[in-house]
């Protein structure tokens, strides 16, 4: 069986490509869902999920326009904003170095939702969620 063919970027590993190392969060604590252990986890440190919600391809093999939503689980306010802020630069400063990672690059960066609190059924955790919309083309 052949692999099929893709021109675009897997937007979900380049998110994941670009937050981890900047985050130095200890491991499993950014994904693209929140893990099930999401509660015993947030206790090791805040927990990341970053994951394309939407958008559509600008041009079919060259550029990707992907709607991005990030969210943050801490223990408290202070550090989901911490982190929170911390996602937006990591991908803002991404996409102002240019910089090329394994799974594409951020061609434009916009950030359409700043960070706010959403209701959580868990109390004793805070929960932020942010938006952007980032260009991004495929790897070299």
């Amino acid at each position: 069986m052949s692999t099929p063919v893709r021109w675009l970027a897997d937007v979900d590993a380049l998110l994941l490509d670009v937050l981890i190392p900047a985050l130095n969060l200890p491991p499993g604590n950014v994904g693209e869902q929140f893990p099930a252990d999401v509660l015993i986890r947030v206790g090791t440190g805040p927990v990341v999920q970053a994951h394309r919600v939407g958008g559509a391809p600008v041009h079919r093999r060259f550029l990707d326009e992907a709607v991005c939503d990030l969210q943050v689980m801490a223990v408290d306010k202070t550090s989901a904003l911490n982190y929170a802020e911390a996602c937006g630069v990591a991908l803002y400063t991404a996409w102002e170095r240019q910089a090329i990672y394994p799974h594409g690059s951020i061609a434009s960066f916009e950030e359409q939702a700043a960070p706010v609190q959403v209701p959580d059924d868990a109390d004793a955790v805070t929960r932020l969620q942010a938006t952007y919309r980032l260009g991004i083309c495929p790897p070299l």
